[in-house]
């Protein structure tokens, strides 16, 4: 009966699963169509009333650790300007199902100045990160994608520039 299931015209030679061994963990990569808002373009935010959504999704064999996702204003800037804004757990996933990142930043009065400013999103494995120091210990686990942003402050009222540095102000393009 194998004889004529392997040599018969439907062909149906059934072999094992290859066995490929342990999941190794990768380092998370952000997919750059999924980023909103575009990080080609600078926003405005007007402190203590705005809020804006970023958003995008990522892959990485996580082989059972959790990643952690943090937000950063003006990350990897001279103190004081660099402020830790918070972070939570991705429960780990295979590389073949992506993970949805998403943070809501509404900058508050004493937190963000008025002016030009970066806004960071880091994720990396919970072994990259010192939560208690709040500084990644293995950069080769990470990614990070920037935004730059105006802070405006009606309180402060001045003439809302661009980052002279940054890129374009958004044209309405999302």
């Amino acid at each position: 009966m194998l004889a004529l299931c392997a040599f018969g015209p439907a062909g149906c030679l059934v072999a094992d699963a290859p066995d490929y061994g342990p999941a190794r963990q990768t380092a998370p990569v952000f997919v750059l169509s999924s980023i909103k808002p575009e990080p080609l373009y600078q926003f405005e935010l007007e402190v203590s009333r705005d809020v804006q959504l970023v958003s995008m999704v990522a892959t990485s064999e996580d082989a059972g650790q959790e990643l952690t996702a943090v937000l950063y204003v003006d990350y990897r800037t001279p103190d004081p300007r660099e402020t830790y804004i918070r972070e939570y757990d991705i429960a780990p996933m295979p590389f073949d199902q992506p993970k949805a990142v998403s943070f809501e930043f509404a900058p508050l009065r004493g937190q963000v100045s008025p002016g030009c400013h970066t806004l960071s999103v880091l994720l990396m494995h919970e072994s990259s990160w010192d939560g208690r120091k709040r500084e990644v210990t293995d950069f080769s686990d990470v990614d990070v994608v920037t935004w730059f942003f105006v802070a405006t402050d009606i309180t402060n009222p001045g003439v809302s520039v661009p980052c002279p540095n940054g890129p374009p102000p958004d044209a309405g393009v999302e």
